[in-house]
């Protein structure tokens, strides 16, 4: 009869209209029956019942693990009936029964030890040592193992020909069966991967710490009895640890190769287990199953020891006495795979002390006391290609090595997703591994293409994801939504709503549930394929996606205005208000132009990182660094201009400091672009005055030039004096690098009669140190000295290092012009402990051309040389054209000085080059006047007419031996 049963059916019959349950059934009358011949009769009535292979063709993983399950007790049964057969004396019908049956299943070595026996009472001894062999070359050839013990037991027994092989002379049809013989150890391990290939560390890592075999014992005073004694083969250490059973845990994330590398270290162990070696797996992620209870796992284990299924206790605590009793003296190797958490497997644990566990876990099984834990890395890009070579060929992988290396990034080195790789490149032999790579290289279809069969890398991700709490699968889904490339506690917390602290639990619940990756203490990363994953799910969701991002651009915002503010003195920056409801760029192309910037839901600002000094800002950007690249992207392409503009203003100080020029230029370029859109002047103007100072120290001086004065306009449009006293104070320093001092100095004049009547000390002493360098260039030293010390007092009174470090210079500056070399130096000593304390690359640089220049003019050539080699050392780092140039014509000079022609012309050609490229005029006079001094006391006197400098008196004012090499525009602070 058939019924509705939820969503299905169900099919309703009587216990005698099912062969299955007949079988079952006839197999416990036959363990009931009480002599030899009534079991017989009992088993060959319910082998009768088989009619082949059940479900042959299934394509259900549930249904093909049944199935297997009864294949094997059938199997069992037949094994059963032949022993019992053997005991009647019926060994010719065992062998003709045999013959097929080992042939069938070649692999199964309980079949070949029964075919062994009945050869040998036929009388062919020979032929059964032959069994033997054939067995022995097949497990070497695919499994690359030795036959069991009880294998090779027997051989020894008909190459010994035992008289315990002969044919029972009582053997009689009415004998009562008795106990039975004693089962063979359980071999329940799963085959050994052929292609194993890789992991030497993680193995003998494993090995490592697997006991010896037992073996005699070592001399060693003290030693004891024995490795039985001992309870751990020999191996030394606490005498508290000797006597447990030894656990091992192999935890990773999912597809890492966990159960193939516990696979293959019990293999390479199982012969010192002679008990048994029992392998099960407790389906903590099974796409199909439910984990294994505990209670059910110990009636498996139990009835592969021998207990029978109707003597298997019901109470949970005595069928775990029982297991406990049952292994306290047996050497057995378990190996428990796919375990979910510590209370699912420490049940299973045997008491005795000579056995091994093997356990496998996606999480860290911290609450398994006494487990040696092997968490397993991904295998290195090496190892995947090998792992690739060996499925596919090496000689395939060789043809294309680029294509094949790709791949294996594309596969984020998980091991399952280079076995589908392999698989489908094995069953697709035409495609190329490049064409392979082309379908992977798209992330949003890369998940689908890791699939073949019933293997599936998105689904043993998924697996993880199912089993964590709510909570974690909302933040999982969230962090999908984050456009870097790592993030922290404060970057969860915005993009949830959350507090800090409860988002970084979160995250460390994820981290241990392996869908999280941590390379640096608090910050958190995706594998490339998981963050696939998770960005397939926030796409599902883009409401809570969109409101997540928009969160998230507001705490950058916010957090990176905050750490600029450490490293640029606050009056120098422009802060306009922050971006409100409608900030959104209406007619922006993209889905997240539906959601307005202020329509997602109003909530107080995400909590910033404690940030003290400049030191801690700085750690703060390297870190964020590209997550605020990748926000800044997203907020251009979802029509954010209000952000877009913003937050490049925020990213300048620091991508200054760090002199990363070229992307500081890239950002402010972006800020203009989304200041125009907005129609948003004073935002352009900041940009723009922004953009002036990474020109200029790129040695591309009249295009910050062209945006100051642009910025310029725009400030004196508005009736801005602040924002206009700032262009005017770019300008006038652009107008230094070029060495054009008195366009400088009347614009710095003018910027300052301007912050006069402003609150901004800041900006005032970084137009002060601009006007004390063109000042010195004129060789009015007394006023440029003056100018440098009011610098000092300033920045001093202000806190700012920056400020400071750039007066302590122009006063070297000073000093040094009007012949004071050893006041020149004390400055000099100041101002580089300054530079180290202020952690930026540039600021040291300055520094160390004066210094060169000082030591140069004193006669101290080896010290200047020195200290103009460390300076070049820091700029290779950093593009400064115009520093490059001066310290080139410093050590140019030197060489010249100390008669190396030859150098000295060398370097004053790079001073040349960099300040023809960059325009600054006085640079390149230097440089001329030293190539036509090497050449003139050199070999070429002829040549050096050719590169007589011009007298140009806007560049060199004075004679060129009492010119000292300017520093750059506000060396160290960001314009």
């Amino acid at each position: 009869m058939i019924v509705t049963d939820g969503p299905g059916y169900r099919i309703v019959v009587d216990e005698d209209q099912l062969d299955l349950i007949r079988f079952e059934k006839a197999l416990d009358e036959a363990r009931r029956r009480a002599t030899v011949d009534g079991e017989v009769a009992a088993l060959e009535s319910a082998l009768a019942l088989y009619r082949g292979r059940v479900l042959p063709d299934s394509r259900s993983p549930a249904l093909t693990s049944a199935a297997a399950a009864l294949e094997d007790r059938y199997l069992g049964a037949r094994e059963r009936l032949l022993e019992l057969r053997l005991e009647q004396g019926r060994a010719h019908d065992a062998v003709s029964e045999l013959m097929p049956l080992v042939a069938e299943h070649p692999l199964r070595e309980s079949l070949s030890a029964l075919l062994m026996v009945a050869l040998y009472r036929v009388g062919r001894q020979a032929d059964a040592l032959r069994v033997y062999h054939d067995l022995r070359n097949l497990l070497a050839e695919q499994l690359g193992i030795d036959p069991s013990s009880a294998v090779n037991y027997r051989y020894q027994q008909i190459l010994r020909s035992e008289p315990a092989l002969d044919t029972p002379p009582a053997a009689r049809p009415d004998r009562p069966a008795g106990p039975p013989a004693a089962a063979p150890p359980p071999r329940s391990l799963p085959h050994d991967l052929p292609d194993f290939t890789g992991r030497e560390a993680e193995l003998d890592q494993l090995l490592a710490h697997v006991p010896p075999p037992p073996g005699p014992p070592p001399e060693v005073h003290g030693a004891g009895p024995g490795p039985d004694a001992r309870g751990d083969g020999g191996q030394d250490g606490p005498r508290t640890g000797r006597q447990a059973v030894r656990i091992i845990t192999v935890d990773g994330m999912a597809g890492s190769g966990k159960t193939a590398l516990a696979v293959h270290a019990a293999h390479r162990v199982a012969d010192r287990y002679p008990d048994g070696q029992i392998f099960l797996d407790l389906h903590g992620f099974s796409p199909h199953c439910e984990p294994v209870e505990p209670h059910d796992a110990l009636g498996t284990l139990l009835r592969a020891l021998g207990v029978p299924a109707d003597a298997l206790p019901e109470d949970p605590a005595d069928r775990a006495s029982l297991w406990r009793g049952m292994t306290a003296d047996r050497r057995l190797l378990l190996l428990f795979d796919n375990v979910i958490a510590s209370e699912q497997v420490r049940p299973l644990i045997p008491a005795g002390p000579g056995c091994l566990v093997l356990v496998t876990s996606r999480p860290r099984l911290a609450g398994l006391d006494g487990a040696v834990p092997l968490p397993l890395p991904l295998p290195s890009t090496a190892e995947g290609l090998a792992l690739l070579g060996q499925v596919i060929g090496h000689r395939r992988v060789a043809a294309e090595q680029e294509a094949a290396a790709e791949l294996v990034a594309l596969c984020g080195r998980l091991p399952l997703a280079l076995r589908i790789t392999a698989s489908r490149l094995t069953n697709r032999p035409h495609w190329s591994l490049a064409y392979l790579a082309g379908r992977l290289r798209d992330e949003r279809r890369r998940l689908d293409e890791l699939t073949v069969e019933h293997r599936s890398v998105r689904t043993s991700l998924h697996l993880s994801y199912a089993t964590v709490p709510p909570r974690h699968q909302e933040l999982f889904r969230l962090l999908g939504a984050h456009p870097g490339a790592d993030f922290d506690g404060y970057g969860a917390a915005a993009l949830a709503g959350l507090t800090p602290h409860a988002a970084e639990t979160l995250l460390e619940g994820l981290l241990d549930a392996r869908l999280l990756v941590q390379h640096t203490p608090g910050r958190y990363t995706f594998h490339s394929l998981v963050r696939a994953l998770a960005r397939e799910a926030a796409e599902q969701q883009p409401q809570p996606t969109r409101d997540a991002r928009h969160r998230l651009l507001g705490y950058y915002l916010d957090a990176a205005d905050r750490a600029a503010g450490l490293l640029r003195p606050r009056g120098e920056r422009p802060r306009p208000q922050a971006p409100g409801p409608g900030a959104h760029r209406p007619d922006a192309h993209r889905p997240d132009a539906a959601h307005p910037a202020g329509a997602a839901p109003d909530a107080a600002p995400a909590a910033a990182p404690p940030l003290r000094d400049a030191a801690d800002a700085l750690a703060w950007f390297d870190a964020e660094r590209t997550g605020l690249l990748a926000a800044l992207a997203h907020a251009e392409d979802a029509g954010y201009d209000h952000h877009a503009a913003r937050l490049p203003l925020a990213l300048a100080p620091y991508l200054h400091a760090r002199g990363h020029m070229e992307d500081e230029l890239g950002v402010l370029r972006k800020a203009v672009a989304a200041a125009r859109r907005v129609g948003d002047p004073a935002l352009e103007a900041a940009a723009l005055t922004g953009m002036a100072s990474p020109y200029g120290h790129l040695g591309r001086v009249r295009e910050g030039l062209e945006c100051a004065r642009e910025a310029l306009a725009l400030a004196e449009r508005a009736g801005d004096r602040s924002r206009t006293a700032f262009c005017l104070g770019r300008i006038g320093m652009l107008h230094n690098v070029l060495g054009q001092y008195e366009h400088a100095i009347a614009a710095l004049h003018r910027a300052l009669v301007l912050l006069s009547r402003a609150d901004a000390h800041d900006e005032e002493c970084a137009v002060l140190a601009s006007l004390g360098e063109a000042q010195a260039a004129l060789g009015r030293h007394a006023e440029a000295l003056q100018t440098s010390r009011l610098v000092v007092l300033h920045s001093r009174q202000n806190g700012d290092a920056y400020g400071e470090l750039t007066g302590l210079l122009g006063e070297a500056t000073a000093y040094a012009g009007a012949g004071r070399l050893d006041a020149a130096l004390d400055r000099l000593a100041e101002a580089s402990a300054l530079a180290r304390r202020t952690t930026t690359p540039d600021g040291q640089a300055p520094v160390l051309v004066q210094y060169a220049d000082v030591y140069r003019r004193q006669g101290r050539h080896r010290e200047a040389l020195r200290a103009g080699h460390a300076a070049l050392q820091l700029l290779r780092r950093i593009r400064r054209p115009a520093l490059a140039a001066a310290v080139h014509n410093v050590i140019g000079t030197v060489h010249r000085d100390r008669g190396e022609y030859e150098r000295g012309e060398g370097h004053h050609e790079k001073a040349r080059r960099l300040a023809q490229q960059a325009g600054l005029r006085r640079e390149l006079a230097l440089a001329l006047d030293g190539i036509a001094h090497a050449r003139a006391h050199g070999d070429d006197p002829h040549g050096a007419k050719e590169h007589e400098p011009r007298r140009d008196p806007a560049a060199r004012t004075r004679p060129l031996t009492a010119v000292a090499p300017a520093p750059p525009p506000c060396p160290s602070r960001v314009p």
